[in-house]
């Protein structure tokens, strides 16, 4: 009973809240550079705000699950019509790949035109119609940029074909 859907499926959010505890516990330590202006952010911010995301993550997740548990005994039959578990290791294979050409077009096309293609065509291939996918992936990449460029002052990459 331990290797069933259902049983990976609830220990997966449990995966989040240990990743999202180590993160914590990782960034805690991290001291403060006497040069950092206080203005500045400091080294410990990025494990803190992964460290919030993979815990909310987690959350979601295992409230995701006991929701489903609640509606459903079985994973099988919450599956989409015309999906089988095959399908969608295959889908995470292609996503897999797919991160090395992302890597590939940052350093090429840049990171906006990059980041706006592989959010559009990752949501594309997940279902999501084409509209949803493009206003999406339009706020998901203003955001970055908006965060990276404003507050944290990090250029991003141009690309080869624009710088």
């Amino acid at each position: 009973m331990t290797d069933s859907p259902e049983h990976k499926l609830s220990n997966s959010g449990l995966v989040w809240l240990l990743f999202g505890a180590v993160f914590l516990l990782g960034a805690i330590p991290i001291a403060r550079p006497r040069t950092v202006s206080d203005s500045d952010p400091g080294p410990r911010a990025i494990p803190l705000c992964l460290s919030i995301i993979l815990f909310t993550t987690g959350i979601a997740q295992t409230g995701n699950h006991l929701r489903e548990r609640a509606k459903q005994r079985r994973l099988t039959d919450s599956l989409p019509a015309g999906r089988q578990r095959d399908d969608y290791s295959r889908l995470a294979a292609g996503f897999f790949i797919s991160l090395w050409i992302y890597l590939a077009a940052i350093w090429l096309a840049g990171f906006i035109l990059a980041t706006l293609l592989y959010a559009t065509l990752s949501m594309r291939a997940l279902g999501t119609r084409w509209i949803t996918a493009g206003v999406v992936s339009l706020l998901l990449t203003g955001s970055i940029y908006l965060l990276f460029q404003v507050v944290f002052a990090v250029v991003l990459p141009l690309g080869w074909i624009w710088g």
